[in-house]
């Protein structure tokens, strides 16, 4: 095997493990709810390809639909709630990812105990992990014989205690 192929085949299993080894608690892409801006996001995920009618940015790439919320002008009124925390405008306050690819559950990387399990929803075969304190859940359902998890959305937002230690005491 020449020297080339070599640095390549490391440099794609190192590529790999870093993908595998970053926590789901660190955000998808490293984008963090109340820390991460909107020109962070579209430096990870380019321009958006659609602002849907309740101005919710919407973000193509080759594993998932990323469905981003940010803020407004900070305490001030906002039909979406936008605007409740003390925080600059086109910060990201939640968003979501809607895996286009199917992604096993045992391939993320969290605490399993930190999590609640919620089996309450309206689909069979289908339930939620969700952060004890708030800020991420990750719905999961069956797809196969072997009773496999895989992932259909993670939602990251502000944890509880952010949200507490954020929001505007008064909305104008």
């Amino acid at each position: 095997m020449n020297a080339s192929i070599a640095a390549l085949l490391i440099s794609l299993i190192l590529l790999a493990q870093g993908a595998l080894g970053q926590s789901v608690e660190d955000g998808w892409k490293g984008i963090r709810p109340i820390v991460a801006t909107k020109s962070e996001v579209q430096k990870a995920f380019g321009k958006p390809s659609v602002i849907d009618d309740n101005n919710y940015y919407g973000y193509r790439t080759e594993d998932a639909f990323i469905q981003v919320n940010y803020s407004t002008e900070p305490c001030k009124e906002n039909r979406y709630g936008r605007g409740k925390f003390k925080i600059a405008i086109d910060t990201v306050l939640s968003y979501d990812v809607h895996f286009r690819k199917a992604v096993k559950l045992s391939d993320l990387n969290f605490d399993r105990s930190k999590y609640g399990k919620d089996t309450s929803g309206d689909l069979i075969n289908s339930w939620t992990y969700f952060k004890v304190g708030g800020g991420l859940s990750i719905t999961v359902g069956v797809m196969d014989d072997k009773n496999m998890e895989y992932v259909s959305t993670i939602h990251y937002g502000p944890s509880h205690a952010q949200a507490e230690k954020l929001e505007c005491a008064e909305i104008k």
